[in-house]
């Protein structure tokens, strides 16, 4: 009875020590781009338990545009249960921040772990400068029904580095012209050295 006893404390207490940790949304596959260049950035989190999700997604509009988002792993787009800004074009992101982009699990099951896939947001570059990307207004639900939402939920932010495509412009060179001018200037003050006493 004692042994039962203290193995249900001991799983109480671990999924309660589990429940606590919560979940930490953070972006991969951010890099330095060029001005002009598509790139992907992924938003992944390290959970205890995540059945659904909801967040706004925030970067720098004039340095960035925003043009698809597409739900990942067990939340792939299904069912219309991917929405970004009530629509799959968030073109109208303008200000700098995609809408309620959320999903369900496809499965029905909660997903744990470590990088756990969510959303891949499509960007062009635009400007040069630094854009950070961070997440807003983030609800995660751990189980079907989970009508509190998980209350131990952080972002960790990123950032893209944009730098200008156009290469620099080469180095004159000098003209023929330029060149004999030099030679000539060169035979003459030679010619001066010669002739001193």
């Amino acid at each position: 009875m004692k042994n039962t006893l203290l193995t249900s404390l001991i799983l109480l207490l671990g999924t309660a020590a589990s429940a606590a940790a919560g979940t930490v949304f953070s972006f991969i596959n951010v890099s330095s781009v060029n001005t002009g260049d598509n790139f992907t950035v992924d938003v992944v989190a390290d959970t205890t338990s995540l059945f659904a999700f909801n967040f706004d997604v925030t970067f720098d509009p004039t340095l960035l545009n925003a043009t698809n988002v597409t739900g990942l792993g067990d939340f792939v787009d299904n069912a219309g249960y991917l929405g970004i800004d009530n629509s799959t074009d968030p073109s109208d992101s303008s200000g700098g921040t995609i809408s309620f982009v959320y999903s369900i699990a496809t499965s029905g099951n909660a997903s744990s772990g470590t990088a756990i896939p969510l959303a891949e947001i499509d960007f062009t570059a635009v400007s040069t400068g630094v854009s950070a990307l961070n997440l807003a207004n983030f609800i995660v639900a751990q189980y079907s029904g989970d009508l509190a939402g998980d209350p131990n939920v952080s972002v960790t932010p990123g950032s893209v580095t944009i730098t200008d495509s156009t290469p620099p412009a080469p180095a004159p060179e000098p003209t023929p012209t330029a060149l004999v001018a030099a030679a000539t200037v060169l035979v003459w003050g030679r010619s001066r050295k010669a002739r001193r006493p």
